[in-house]
This record gives C-alpha cells, structure tokens and sequence, in this order.
C-alpha cells in the first residue's frame, strides 16, 4: 500500500530510518559513503517535507518496505530522490510497485514527468525503474537540486501526457 507523508510528524523514524541506515551500511559496490548520521538524515527530510517534497513509502503488513522522496523541481515535474528498499525486502520487488503505486497517484493529478538519476551499476534499481516504465534519457545523470551532473549515474524519465493523450510513449 502506497502511504504519502507531508507532515515530519507522521513519519515514522524508527522504519524509516530502517530502509536507509541498512541501505547505506551494507552497500556491497565498493564505494565510499559518507557517514550516516540519522540526526542530519531527519533534520533534511523535515527540510524537503517544508519545501513541498512527498515522502512516499511502500508499507505492506505495517511494514515500511520501500520508501523514496518526491521532489517538486518545475512545473509538473518532479524528481525522485532516495529510492531505499530495506535490505530483508530487496528482490521482492517492492521498489517497482512504490514507483508505479506513485505514477499511478501522480495520473490522478494530471500531466506530469518523473526524473531520477540511478546509478549504471545498480541493476536492480535500473530493473526497477524500467518495470515501472520509465526510459533511459541521458548517459549522465543530473541532480536539479544540487545543480550537478552525476557521471556514474544515468538518467530516467517517465512522460504522463495526460488522459487523452493516445501515446503510450514515455520518453
């Protein structure tokens, strides 16, 4: 089930913070992280929620299992940031049906296009993305809100023209 959160009083850090400290500490790639701080993760998460960002969470049996931010960066179009997937759910396919779950709520609304930048190596998330219909854009991906592009990153985008739109492309 699809929870959309708004307001930093419902979030439940407990769970959240769940899908990503794990996400983060037991990353296998090799690559260096900066250090979790859970204090600083929550201080920016009330920070995007003010700014008018969604934390969308894929909950089933009570159980945060998927979660990603839902950022407005113009006019209907919004940019996906920190898609996590607890590590016990990974494989089950609970990032995909958090993606679609949101473009299926975003239809409601009308217009729209998704954008994410996910890393190359990350097959997984680019299994993820490409289940919920999203198409490879750009070979380097771009992050609006710090203004810099991400070589080891592409770019994906889902296009919703609208309902009576014909196309069923979603470049």
């Amino acid at each position: 089930m699809l929870l959309t959160i708004t307001d930093y009083l419902e979030v439940d850090a407990e769970q959240l913070l769940a899908i990503y400290q794990e996400s983060i500490e037991t990353a296998s790639r090799g690559k260096a992280y900066r250090p979790f701080y859970p204090p600083m993760f929550l201080a920016a998460l009330s920070h995007i929620l003010q700014g008018g960002g969604k934390l969308m969470v894929w909950e089933e049996a009570g159980i945060w299992r998927s979660a990603l931010l839902l950022r407005p960066a113009g006019d209907r179009l919004f940019y996906i940031d920190s898609l996590e997937t607890h590590p016990a759910y990974r494989g089950h396919g609970c990032a995909a049906s958090l993606l679609q779950a949101v473009i299926l709520a975003l239809r409601q609304t009308g217009p729209f296009t998704l954008e994410d930048c996910v890393e190359k190596d990350n097959a997984p998330s680019l299994l993820a993305h490409e289940k919920a219909g999203f198409v490879r854009y750009a070979e380097v991906g771009y992050e609006p809100f710090t203004e810099k592009e991400k070589p080891q990153s592409c770019g994906m985008r889902y296009v919703y023209p609208g309902p009576d739109s014909h196309s069923t492309t979603h470049s």
